[in-house]
């Protein structure tokens, strides 16, 4: 009999110790699972793709005509006499981005030094102020020192163009015998359009008042 009671004893603790495996083999299967779920819904949203968005211009490059009609009034290391550019952003990726653009007066000099037969371009060092810019377009929007497309460029799509012109408020005394040449020179800058990587790319709260808002596909 004790033999007996002994063995049933046995056979309800290794029943016990299955239950108890059995339990914990759940609890973990169920934990992976939720766990998995749990990845599984918050990746929904990623998108394997590529962003990439070039500025595209149509100043002329040293050695290009300006008027294509006219091919003998070439761009030489003297400049031209152009103070309007068109730009606009291209997207080469496949994935959409919001896009914004800054735009940069530069005044140059050419300066020789006595006994030299050539010279170089020098920047010179005049107030923001001095230069005058005028930037517009159909959907663009100025905020701070960066105009902002308004509209999401879709992957491989384009932003309208943003018509920049610019003038010389005041040459400083000590140059205005120079030669003097002006440009634009253009940043574009560009930010996927999900998880909000636009605050840390453009290092800005909010997007400017009018900007198309992102909003996730179901």
């Amino acid at each position: 009999m004790k033999k007996t009671q002994e063995k049933k004893k046995n056979v309800n603790k290794v029943l016990i110790i299955v239950l108890i495996a059995l339990t914990a083999s759940t609890l973990i299967l169920t934990t992976v699972w939720a766990l998995f779920s749990a990845r599984k819904t918050e990746s929904s949203e990623i998108r394997i793709g590529k962003i990439d968005v070039k500025l595209v211009e149509d100043w002329p490059k040293i050695g290009d005509p300006v008027d294509p009609s006219n091919p003998v009034e070439d761009y030489d290391e003297y400049g031209i006499e152009k103070s309007t550019k068109v730009v606009k952003g291209n997207s080469l990726g496949d994935l959409p981005a919001y896009v914004r653009i800054k735009c940069i007066p530069i005044l140059q000099y050419y300066y020789v030094e006595d006994g030299q037969t050539e010279g170089e371009w020098i920047t010179a060092p005049v107030a923001q102020d001095k230069m005058i810019l005028f930037a517009n377009g159909s959907n663009w929007v100025r905020s701070g020192d960066y105009y902002y497309y308004t509209k999401i460029v879709d992957g491989f799509g384009q932003t309208e163009d943003l018509n920049i012109n610019w003038t010389v408020g005041e040459i400083p005394s000590n140059i205005e015998t120079y030669p003097i040449r002006t440009d634009v020179r253009v940043v574009l800058e560009y930010s996927q359009t999900t998880n909000d990587a636009w605050k840390d790319v453009f290092k800005i709260e909010q997007l400017p008042e009018g900007m198309e808002i992102y909003t996730p596909q179901p």
